[in-house]
This record gives structure tokens, C-alpha cells and sequence, in this order.
């Protein structure tokens, strides 16, 4: 649920970088 540096994929936020 985190923006970029994140690890799990939400509609919401951005995909993982």
C-alpha cells in the first residue's frame, strides 16, 4: 500500500520499482 519502494501491488499505488 506503499507508494514505489514497495513491495506489494495495489490498484491504488504504483507498481514496485
Amino acid at each position: 500500500g506503499v507508494p514505489r519502494d514497495s513491495v506489494e501491488l495495489t490498484i491504488n499505488d504504483t507498481v514496485y520499482t
